[in-house]
Parts: C-alpha cells; sequence; structure tokens
C-alpha cells in the first residue's frame, strides 16, 4: 500500500492556508495547517511530516530561520517556499538552505501542485547503479562520450541559410511538439506547442532568421546564473538549464548577447536551445534540422563552419582581386 504523504503548510494568512489546503489535498496529500511558525516547529517536534510548505516573511519568525531550523530537526524534509515578496537574494538563501522550490505569490493551483511535485521527486533516492569491475574506472565523462560516439554535441552548431530560409515556422512548430511537456499532446494548444518551442523566429533585415543558442564558449548567461541552473558540464557540451534550480529571475534572458534565451509565456520556466541533448543520438540532428523543408538548416561541425567561412572569405579576395586585375589590362582604373 502506498503511504499518502503528509504536507504540513505554515503561513500567518489564513485564506493562503485554507487555499495551499485545498489544492494539495485534491492532489492526494494528507494536508495539516499552522498559522504561526512556531506552532509549526511544536507540530514538527511531535509528528512525522513529509513535507513543509511554508511562507517567508511571518510575524515570529523569519521564514529563513523556520527552514533552518527545521531542517535541523529533520534534514529529509522537503521544503517549498511560498512568498508575496519574491527576490533572487530570498529565492537564492533558501535553496541553500535546503528548501527544494520556491513559488512567488500569487499562484495557480497547478503552479503550487506542479512544484509540490517536483520538490517529492527531489528526495527520492537515485536508482541503483550498475556494478562495473574493480579495474575499470567509470567517470561520467566517460560515459557521456560513450553515449555521444565521436561527435560530441557541445561542437557542433545549428546555422541557417539566410537565401533558403521562409520563415514558414516549421523548425519552431516541430521544435516546441517535441518539447511540449504534457501527457496528452493531442490536448495541447497551438499557444502551447509554440511556448514549448527552443526556436523563435526575428527578421534581421530584410531576412528571417531562426533563432537558438549559439552554445557560447564563455557563457555569459552560466555566469550570470545566481543558483547553477544554467550549467554546463563539461567544455564541449551543450549549455543547459536545469529547471528544478530555475527561479525565473531572467538574469541569464538580460545576459545572453543574442536574443536565445527567453521566458515562457504562461511559467516562470526558461526557455533555450540545447542542441535536443536529450533527445538525440549518435548521427542523429536536432528536430529543427531534420523538419527544415528546404533543408535551410545546418547541423554542423564548429570547426567546419570556421573552414567554410574562411574559403568563402578567400574565394571572394580571389574574385574581387580578378576582376580589378580585369579592369586595369583594360585600362578602366582610376
Amino acid at each position: 500500500m502506498i503511504q499518502t504523504k503528509k504536507v504540513l503548510v505554515v503561513d500567518d494568512e489564513k485564506l493562503v492556508c485554507e487555499s495551499c489546503h485545498s489544492i494539495l489535498s485534491e492532489e492526494g496529500y494528507q494536508v495539516d495547517m499552522c498559522l504561526s511558525a512556531r506552532d509549526s516547529l511544536r507540530r514538527l517536534d511531535g509528528e512525522r511530516f513529509d513535507m513543509l510548505v511554508a511562507d517567508l516573511r511571518m510575524p515570529d519568525i523569519d521564514g529563513i530561520d523556520l527552514i533552518e531550523q527545521a531542517k535541523k530537526k529533520r534534514p529529509d524534509l522537503a521544503v517549498v517556499v511560498i512568498t508575496g515578496y519574491p527576490s533572487v537574494e530570498t529565492a537564492v538563501a533558501t535553496l541553500k538552505l535546503g528548501a527544494a522550490e520556491y513559488v512567488p505569490k500569487p499562484f495557480t493551483p497547478d503552479e503550487l501542485a506542479e512544484r509540490v511535485r517536483m520538490a517529492f521527486e527531489k528526495q527520492e533516492p537515485p536508482p541503483p547503479q550498475t556494478s562495473v569491475p574493480a579495474e575499470t574506472t567509470v567517470t561520467p565523462r566517460i560515459v557521456k562520450r560513450a553515449l555521444q560516439g565521436s561527435s560530441p554535441k557541445g561542437s557542433m552548431a545549428i546555422t541557417v541559410d539566410l537565401e533558403s530560409c521562409m520563415a514558414c515556422l516549421t523548425c519552431v512548430v516541430e521544435c516546441g511538439a517535441a518539447h511540449l511537456d504534457t501527457k496528452d499532446p493531442s490536448r495541447a494548444r497551438i499557444k502551447d506547442v509554440f511556448n514549448a518551442s527552443r526556436v523563435h523566429v526575428e527578421a534581421a533585415g530584410d531576412y528571417p532568421v531562426p533563432i537558438r543558442c549559439v552554445q557560447c564558449n564563455d557563457a555569459p548567461c552560466i555566469k550570470a546564473c545566481p543558483t547553477g541552473a544554467i550549467h554546463r558540464d563539461n567544455p564541449e557540451d551543450p549549455v543547459t538549464i536545469n529547471h528544478q534550480m530555475c527561479i525565473g529571475c531572467e538574469y541569464c534572458v538580460l545576459a545572453c548577447p543574442f536574443g536565445a534565451i527567453y521566458p515562457h509565456e504562461d511559467s516562470r520556466m526558461i526557455i533555450k536551445c540545447d542542441l535536443c541533448a536529450d533527445k538525440i543520438g549518435p548521427g542523429e540532428v536536432p528536430v529543427c534540422v531534420r523538419s527544415c523543408p528546404v533543408d535551410a538548416l545546418r547541423y554542423e561541425r564548429l570547426e567546419d563552419v570556421a573552414r567554410r567561412k574562411r574559403e568563402e572569405v578567400a574565394h571572394n579576395l580571389l574574385v574581387t582581386f580578378v576582376e580589378g586585375s580585369k579592369d586595369v589590362s583594360r585600362g578602366e582604373v582610376n
């Protein structure tokens, strides 16, 4: 028999407590309420709860102090923070103390339920590891190399042939459909598909250009992220986002020089291209490249891109020199 998770909601506003109680009870949790932080600490001494959902600003004990004391009593206690005064500083402070999720007020029932679900998922023990021979040293880097084959995704790039691109948005729609996070994709709205896309199209002069992350070597978005949600495990890997750590501060959006990072319209989730790192295997290409009806998109090695550009520049210089020589032979140079 599966044991029902017990959740303790703490907020000095009775209406907020009752709202959380209603939302989480409908999700199947056993929910109790406290209107003061001190009462919640006494409850934690006498009863076993699986999660604490706590406001940050309460008159008797500050929410951050409450989390710190609660985690000392119960290190395995999952914590979700709710607050009407969100800031990067408080979000980082609570995450460092062990809070699993951070929910700004006002929130919808779906947002709270989703954050609680994600917090419980973080508490689940990792799957058992497969044993390996004692003489074999297995590192994450070796495993990634084995999975990626001879073409590390981080050494690749998606380029666009501007003259071929028709701005048909096929790449945007296919990308969104591939990344749509819903149990029943057939019921998704067109807006849901577009919001899930890691690609958007903007005008660059007279040309429509699909915009996506170029996986900068010295990625400014990584430096700007206060929680470490945006990261790269190895220099050759694509830059990815851990959405469970993302607090939606949008610092990365401001830091990106290419406009390739942007917030989801209906949530705090940040969207960016990761070259379909979790969806393609060796020899395969990202969804947008595969779906382009006019082959305007290419998935190629960075060194090949650089070599082609050098060849184009050399060719243009040669043409200019030859044409200039013809003009001289005809006496047409002033």
